[in-house]
């Protein structure tokens, strides 16, 4: 299972985010290229408890729900619809705003090696711990890349 806490993973994605183009034609959903990346963005901000969420109940907090969803399920193609707290960050200048994403992206990597990791709580999911959060973000990272043709 792809976690983005490992190198090469990493690197991947790192390498589909440099080809990525403003724009890029979205396959499917109503996000443009611009969006997409401040949209994955604030998803690091959210794991790192950079901004407030709201929580709320929903049956994904439930362990074996979660499991499913953040280790097989297919993410749904255009249908779900994402949270408030998933969507912040208004696109500005697109080479300031894939800076912003690697810069995220390092933090995110940072707080996964740390002794006692201290993660953001998910909207939906509830808490996560580190497998949780770099295998979520692998998942919904690289369905919006591929979302994109990267």
């Amino acid at each position: 299972m792809t976690t983005l806490f490992d190198a090469e993973t990493e690197k991947r994605f790192r390498a589909r985010v440099d080809t990525l183009r403003p724009d890029a034609p979205a396959r499917w959903g109503r996000m443009n290229a611009r969006q997409m990346v401040c949209h994955l963005t604030d998803s690091f901000r959210v794991a790192l408890g950079e901004v407030p969420v709201v929580v709320k109940w929903t049956p994904l907090r439930l362990t074996p729900l979660r499991w499913l969803f953040v280790h097989t399920l297919p993410i749904p193609k255009g249908k779900v619809p994402t949270t408030p707290e998933f969507q912040r960050t208004e696109p500005a200048e697109w080479e300031k705003d894939v800076a912003e994403w690697n810069a995220a992206f390092d933090r995110f990597l940072r707080r996964s090696k740390e002794q006692e990791p201290r993660w953001g709580t998910h909207p939906a999911f509830g808490d996560l711990g580190t497998e949780e959060w770099g295998r979520l973000a692998a998942r919904h990272f690289d369905h919006h890349l591929t979302q994109f043709g990267t």
